[in-house]
């Protein structure tokens, strides 16, 4: 059989549907892709050898669409024809189209539309796709078909992730592009459900390294990583949300159910290094300043066994140590370039009598300030029998890390009373908190802790404040930013603002907006500018806690 007399057969094939052979779908669908250039160049010439009556006009070659983002394909086909009974039918192919699945049926395509005109919500996954358009006389076996060509792309690079907790307290994830293009329930959206368990912390992995299973090479990806309350991880690259690694697959070796991941950080030598409630684990990664060979992005064996949360500050002059909220052992540990963990301590090394084995206390806010080149980092811990609260703030210098000041907190006061907090990263000194729903930000160099309250225009009534964080991005790009970002509540859906910044108080209305379904626990920033190599560029990014 000559190729041209092929490709006739499987249009033949098309038209006849359920039809058709089994054993011809098998060869048709895996020989598509061998002949999908042939087959889409003379569309009209086996159309007229079919049905010479029918020409279709009107489809372009090719059409590109953004997914997620409530963009539709609409094609409008031109049908000239003498026959009035008409059947049409849209069909999409994809990579997997003709696969054998574990049952032995083969992946057929997609019917995505039977009227003339196509109207494709492009809820798809990132990727190419060839779109059929057949038209038949009823009466006939035969028709024409043209084809067209689908790219889908993203916008999943630069923006803003939400991670929120769904109503039914599981996790998923809401993106604000840079176009304010606003994109809801994308684990649902690319995986088919939310991701299980409660939200904990979510992480923007700049570089990560993992084996490709589409060539199975080494490859290296910006990545989103969610972790939740449960242990359960998902780590997804920013250009399509593909999962690079989940729960399983993090490890070489298995790990016990009762260690969880709890965050990620960048570290000068060693990489990317994952912190777990029962240890610290590391990877290679080109954004640190001594990057070892690309690896397949697994973690081994523990470089380190002191216990973390979410709750860690860094030091912004570099050298990597940073501090960090044991939630094992309730204590406030200090951890040099090395890895070694230490109690945090004043310079004369005493305090650990109010920073280690603090049971019953939680840690309900940490954050960094680093304005006008001196850094201030601080926790706020509080004693869950009492209700009595305590400001710990240090001021690092290169690799030593000590504790600078102690305080507690006046209960009457706003931040002694506030549901949420979190601290200003450059503009200004203050700790910020909402009390009765008000926003007063605590200037946290005066000895009396000086609270001002400040105004946020435009959130409606009936809305309650459940989120803030200052986050910033100072690259000396047009994708810079230095934000107030708050987050309220109203029934089911969240509403989030954002204002610029003003000498550390939010000015004016929000610049950008963003709402959805569940309730927000954690916003990272992302962006697509960084290159491999810019370790010291990384501590101008906003600071990393909520």
């Amino acid at each position: 059989m000559n190729n041209k007399d092929y490709r006739k057969q499987i249009k033949r094939a098309l038209f006849r549907g359920h039809a058709m052979a089994p054993s011809f779908l098998v060869v048709f669908f895996f020989s598509l892709t061998c002949v999908m250039t042939s087959c889409f160049s003379d569309d009209s010439e086996i159309g007229s050898e079919l049905v010479g009556e029918i020409s279709v006009d009107g489809i372009e070659e090719s059409y590109v669409k953004t997914a997620f983002i409530g963009d539709v394909l609409e094609i409008n086909p031109i049908v000239n024809t003498t026959t009035k009974d008409l059947e049409y039918e849209w069909l999409l192919i994809d990579k997997n189209t003709g696969k054998k699945q574990s049952d032995g049926t083969t992946i057929e395509p997609t019917v995505v539309g039977t009227d003339k005109n196509l109207s494709l919500k492009i809820d798809l996954t990132p990727g190419s796709y060839q779109l059929y358009f057949k038209v038949k006389d009823a009466a006939d076996d035969y028709g024409v078909i043209k084809t067209t060509s689908l790219s889908v792309l993203t916008e999943f690079t630069t923006g803003f992730y939400i991670m929120k907790e769904t109503a039914d307290g599981n996790t998923d994830l809401d993106m604000l592009s840079l176009n304010d293009n606003a994109m809801n329930d994308l684990i649902t959206k690319t995986q088919g459900q939310a991701m299980k368990g409660k939200p904990y912390s979510m992480w923007t992995n700049y570089g990560s390294y993992y084996i490709n299973p589409e060539d199975d090479q080494i490859a290296s990806q910006n990545a989103i990583a969610l972790l939740t309350e449960d242990g359960n991880v998902n780590i997804l690259r920013t250009t399509d949300l593909g999962v690079i690694f989940d729960r399983k697959s993090l490890f070489f070796d298995e790990k016990a159910a009762s260690e969880k991941p709890r965050a990620f950080l960048i570290h000068l030598m060693y990489g990317l290094v994952l912190l777990t409630n029962e240890g610290a684990y590391y990877t290679a990664n080109p954004y640190a300043q001594f990057p070892s060979a690309a690896g397949s992005g697994k973690f081994g064996m523990p470089m380190s066994k002191f216990c973390s949360s979410k709750y860690y500050t860094r030091c912004m002059r570099g050298y990597s140590s940073f501090y960090v909220w044991d939630d094992v052992s309730h204590s406030i540990k200090s951890v040099n370039y090395n890895f070694t963990a230490s109690p945090l301590t004043f310079t004369d090394h005493t305090g650990e009598d109010v920073t280690q084995n603090l049971a019953g206390y939680e840690c309900l806010s940490c954050g960094t300030n680093f304005i006008s080149n001196q850094q201030t980092d601080e926790f706020i811990l509080e004693n869950t029998a009492t209700g009595d609260r305590y400001l710990y703030l240090m001021n690092p210098r290169m690799m030593f890390a000590y504790l600078n000041r102690y305080v507690k907190l006046d209960p009457n006061s706003h931040l002694g009373k506030a549901s949420v907090m979190c601290m200003n990263g450059l503009s200004g000194r203050y700790i910020y908190c909402v009390d009765n729903n008000q926003l007063y930000g605590c200037n946290f160099v005066e000895d009396d802790l000086p609270e001002t309250p400040m105004n946020l225009e435009g959130i409606g009534s009936g809305e309650t404040i459940t989120y803030l964080s200052n986050q910033y991005f100072s690259q000396d790009t047009d994708d810079d930013f230095d934000y107030l970002i708050v987050g309220t509540q109203s029934g089911g859906n969240y509403h989030l603002y954002m204002y610029k910044m003003v000498g550390g108080a939010p000015e004016g209305a929000p610049v950008r907006k963003m709402s959805g379904t569940g309730t927000v626990k954690s916003v990272r920033f992302m962006s697509a500018s960084l290159s491999n190599g810019q370790f010291g560029r990384m501590r101008q990014v906003f600071p990393v806690n909520d």
